[in-house]
């Protein structure tokens, strides 16, 4: 992605929307994401792979992290996660997140970010996210 096409945080306010992030998670990277995590991957009653709900969390934040622009010295502070339904592997998700906050604390602009992971074929909320970015202010030009 170029830098032309990335979200500069600090010329959007609160209450903005990403444009949505469609994807997949393959097998590879499940497979991937259970060797380094050193867990078992779980099936669904029909026998197909799930993909945990952590993976999905961290493999949709970070692509939405690609699309930002994220001066050196930023910190993705925290993330909190809501489960309501599994997803299997290779199934196409929606992701759309929202700008929820936006502040400045002692040089930083604390960004807060709210998730809804659906599932593409059927629109079910698959996960609910929150996450937290701390960007050093000088670097932002506010």
């Amino acid at each position: 992605m170029s830098e032309s096409t990335k979200v500069y945080l600090d010329q959007v306010d609160n209450g903005y929307c990403f444009p949505v992030i469609q994807t997949m998670i393959g097998k590879d990277i499940l497979e991937n994401y259970a060797r380094v995590m050193n867990s078992n991957i779980r099936f669904s009653r029909n026998s197909a792979p799930i993909v945990p709900p952590a993976a999905i969390a961290s493999i949709t934040i970070g692509e939405l992290l690609s699309s930002i622009n994220l001066p050196p010295g930023s910190i993705h502070m925290s993330e909190e996660i809501i489960s309501r339904s599994e997803l299997e592997v290779g199934k196409k998700i929606n992701v759309e997140v929202v700008l929820k906050n936006k502040s400045v604390r002692e040089g930083y602009m604390l960004i807060s970010l709210v998730f809804n992971i659906k599932n593409e074929a059927n629109t079910n909320i698959i996960i609910e996210a929150k996450t937290v970015l701390m960007i050093p202010q000088e670097s932002t030009g506010e």
